[in-house]
């Protein structure tokens, strides 16, 4: 009988230990020291956390911040109202509310460069590295309202470039298509700019499968310039979509312009994966000018430049291998926009002819004729016999084993303007 009547007591002293145990782990204290310690797998991040406290239906955090890449984010408030059953039960993640104040994203720390080939490269990154992406369980959100400042570098010397930001949207669920949206107003602190304030909106409709994997992605950025003498209706589109379908893969990525009431392309990729290749391959064409894009710089100053080109390209996931054809011609002039000692080399005119592979570290130079121009023509380059290029070892190599030579460089006078900045 002594067992059957300690049954009950043992019993209620694991129920006993359960609840305490569920009660500390609701407690704020030991989520925050959880959350801190998961963390620290991260040692190329740097995370803090004031708060954390978390229920079976919502978590709040606040006072955020992490470090990555000379990228400071601080949030002062983060709210997700959620579904803990859904996701025991159904593998869902249903956060019917994600709302966030306070919102700190500091980059001014980068160079100007290096923010504005991030700002481009997104845009075309994205819906690739989306549809790479297959979640552990299913998404769902259905109401997303962020609101928050950013940071960007300024002109040299000058002081940072302020935006306020707000992304909303939601509606992202498995079987159906989803959009947040991101609204940023840009201020130039410049008092003699040209260009006052930059007003972009990006759009990203996804589509979830039941998979959890992303079959449809677009991104949509469209910016609009406001400052002197500019004539209204100043607008840069950049755009980029990737769809699955049963034929295989097609991408897209498109950047416009509208000058004054005139819309004009800069730049245009497409490319196919069919269903079971390993290799995407598509065209390229380029068309651009410093008027185009110079208002969008928030008047950082580009060279004076004309470019003209196109060819076809292709890339193979799996091994790393791209190939590159086509043909190129540009002028540029006012270097010094970039670099002061440029100054001394006033126009400079390039033409090119090229067909290149790369893998393994290696570029395979199967065609490549280049001229360099200012007043008069100073070097004209050419490759024979599949020339390889060795970037690990920095190293030329002959491409064939006949005779002959692999690179032929004729060198018909070098300015000695150009020489003076070195």
């Amino acid at each position: 009988m002594k067992p059957v009547r300690s049954l009950p007591i043992l019993l209620g002293i694991l129920f006993g230990l359960v609840l305490a145990a569920g009660a500390l782990l609701l407690t704020p204290a030991v989520q925050r020291w959880a959350l801190l310690r998961a963390m620290q797998a991260r040692p190329d991040l740097q995370f803090e956390a004031a708060t954390v406290a978390a229920s079976l239906f919502q978590v709040q955090l606040g006072g955020v911040r992490f470090k990555q890449s000379g990228i400071t984010v601080q949030i002062g408030r983060l709210e997700a109202d959620y579904s803990l059953w859904q996701l025991l039960l159904k593998r869902q993640l249903v956060i019917g509310r994600l709302s966030g104040r306070g919102l700190l994203v500091d980059a001014s720390k980068l160079s100007a460069r290096r923010a504005n080939a991030a700002a481009a490269g997104v845009p075309a990154a994205a819906p690739g590295l989306l549809t790479q992406i297959k979640l552990p369980v299913g998404l769902v959100l259905a109401d997303c309202v962020l609101e928050g400042r950013v940071l960007l570098p300024g002109s040299t010397g000058g002081p940072p470039v302020e935006a306020t930001c707000q992304i909303s949207g939601g509606q992202i669920a498995p079987g159906q298509e989803g959009e947040l949206v991101l609204a940023a107003d840009l201020k130039n602190p410049a008092a003699a700019a040209r260009v006052t304030a930059l007003r972009a909106e990006l759009r990203l409709r996804v589509r979830q499968t039941e998979q959890k994997t992303f079959s449809h992605v677009s991104l949509t950025a469209v910016v609009e310039a406001e400052g002197r003498d500019l004539p209204g209706q100043e607008h840069l589109k950049i755009a980029a979509s990737l769809a699955k379908t049963a034929g295989g893969e097609n991408y897209e990525f498109t950047v416009d312009t509208l000058l004054g009431g005139k819309a004009e392309k800069v730049l245009a990729l497409n490319a196919t994966l069919p269903a079971g290749g390993k290799e995407y391959a598509g065209s390229w064409q380029l068309l651009a000018r410093a008027a185009q894009l110079e208002p969008f710089f928030l008047g950082a100053g580009l060279p004076d430049f004309q470019a003209r080109g196109e060819g076809r390209f292709s890339f193979t996931p799996g091994t790393g291998a791209v190939g590159l054809q086509g043909s190129l011609s540009a002028e540029v002039n006012r270097l010094e926009a970039w670099e002061p000692a440029w100054r001394a080399f006033g126009a400079v005119k390039l033409a090119a002819q090229f067909d290149v592979a790369g893998v393994d570290g290696v570029a395979r130079l199967n065609q490549l004729h280049v001229s360099v121009a200012g007043d008069q023509p100073v070097l004209e380059l050419s490759a024979a016999r599949g020339a390889e290029i060795n970037l690990k070892k920095r190293r030329l190599q002959p491409g064939s084993s006949a005779g002959g030579e692999a690179l032929t460089l004729t060198l018909h006078g070098l300015p000695l303007a150009w020489v003076r900045p070195f």
